[in-house]
């Protein structure tokens, strides 16, 4: 279970830079042999003879190769765009989101509800992979591990299939998902499980797809999971024994990143 608690932190650490970092373009830079830097792509360059640049403006200049120093292509370099008193501000983000194609996505899970009059906090870590047929319509096969009870060591490890769908052409867009499949539960007799059982899960949710590029984009979801399981803890110390038949009813907060 620490394992499991130190790659949610991983994770999260992830997720993090992934949301506040910015949007990158790729760009060739150019350094001349008085000291200069100019930005853009290489156009044509004929080695020893000339080189002919396209800057960021569109216009293209060429120079002659004694003229250059070196040259360093595909920098990854911030989008930027200029106010209407010439202030640098970020640049406006271009809608490529992949809407059909082959898609891979990790989501980390927060689960809050109840068993019988306890309450408690469980995560989980689950991903999915699948084809996106149009924007509406998307189906996945996903594999996860959820922690219903991270003392009681209540883990079960879904196996499921997915239909998501983004609602508008945006950077930013609600969208749907919902999963239905099978939870396995496995004995653990460190924890005084010496039966577990699993069963079927359903988890119905919504949420917001946060960016519209064609490489990765942040995910944020709500919903509500269901999910049956069967597990007898053994007591040793008065050779007492609890059967438990569960329904796990818990409501779920998701992070993910789409690629």
């Amino acid at each position: 279970m620490n394992r499991m608690k130190y790659l949610c932190t991983l994770i999260l650490l992830w997720f993090s830079s992934g949301l506040f970092g910015q949007e990158l373009q790729r760009l060739d830079y150019l350094y001349l042999e008085n000291g200069s830097l100019l930005k853009g792509k290489v156009v044509e360059y004929i080695r020893g003879e000339k080189l002919v640049f396209e800057l960021t403006n569109g216009e293209q200049v060429e120079f002659a190769a004694k003229e250059i120093d070196r040259i360093v292509q595909g920098v990854a370099t911030p989008v930027y765009k200029e106010d209407k008193k010439g202030r640098r501000q970020m640049g406006p983000k271009v809608y490529e989101f992949q809407e059909r194609g082959w898609y891979n996505l990790t989501y980390f899970a927060s689960y809050g509800g109840k068993t019988g009059e306890n309450a408690f906090i469980g995560i989980g870590l689950l991903n999915i992979t699948g084809f996106q047929f149009n924007r509406m319509v998307g189906l996945g096969l996903g594999i996860g591990a959820d922690a219903y009870s991270l003392e009681g060591g209540e883990t079960l490890y879904p196996v499921f299939a997915e239909a998501r769908g983004y609602l508008f052409k945006k950077n930013v867009s609600p969208y749907y998902a919902a999963s239905v499949g099978y939870g396995f539960a496995f004995k653990d007799r460190n924890q005084e499980l010496f039966k577990a059982r699993g069963g079927l899960m359903f988890h119905p949710a919504i949420g917001l797809r946060l960016g519209g590029s064609k490489s990765a984009n942040m995910l944020v979801d709500v919903g509500y999971k269901f999910q049956n399981a069967y597990f007898e803890r053994r007591f040793d110390f008065n050779g007492d024994i609890e059967e438990r038949n569960i329904k796990y009813k818990r409501f779920t907060v998701r992070f993910g990143l789409i690629f």
